[in-house]
């Protein structure tokens, strides 16, 4: 184990390479994917990298990679200030410690538990739309199936990519 006064550096490594992923996952959510639209919708990636926190790395983890990708959906999508933020700690958590007690933690399980949260996203980021703007039901309903279906796509990638950074720290 590399230790230097207490500090585990592969622990610190790992962080460093949530906080790079969270990183990568903005830029393609932000500036890479309003390019890549399927039927007017573009992907929302990061909801799935802080489900993945939730089964590797548990509630309070998920819940603190919650805050920072809150921040960044907040920045991605020009939502209310603090809207993702709020959502994304609770969501972080509540998945972390389910996926702790009561659910199973292989990928069949974590896909319908992502596929929920995307959904919930996409509720939380259309609701405006629906009580504000007066936007016909059935539309936003068809985007919130298309976001979540494009969403879920980027899945397995985001959980193959967290689940080798979480063995980062194992000897």
């Amino acid at each position: 184990m590399l230790k230097y006064l207490g500090v585990n550096f592969r622990s610190v490594l790992k962080v460093a390479a949530y906080a790079c992923l969270l990183f990568v996952l903005y830029i393609l959510q932000s500036m890479i994917f309003p390019y890549f639209k399927i039927l007017g919708t573009k992907p929302l990636i990061i909801p799935v990298a802080v489900m993945c926190l939730a089964l590797f790395e548990g509630p309070v983890k998920a819940g603190i990679f919650g805050v920072f990708a809150g921040i960044f959906c907040d920045f991605s999508f020009n939502q209310p200030a603090i809207q993702f933020t709020v959502f994304m700690t609770v969501m972080g958590l509540a998945a972390g410690y389910l996926f702790q007690t009561v659910l199973a933690t292989g990928f069949p399980s974590f896909c319908a538990c992502t596929a929920v949260a995307l959904v919930i996203c996409a509720l939380v980021q259309s609701f405006g739309l629906v009580f504000y703007s007066g936007a016909d039901i059935l539309a936003v309903l068809k985007g919130i199936i298309l976001q979540t279906g494009y969403s879920i796509i980027f899945t397995f990638p985001i959980y193959l990519i967290v689940k080798w950074i979480n063995r980062m720290d194992k000897d």
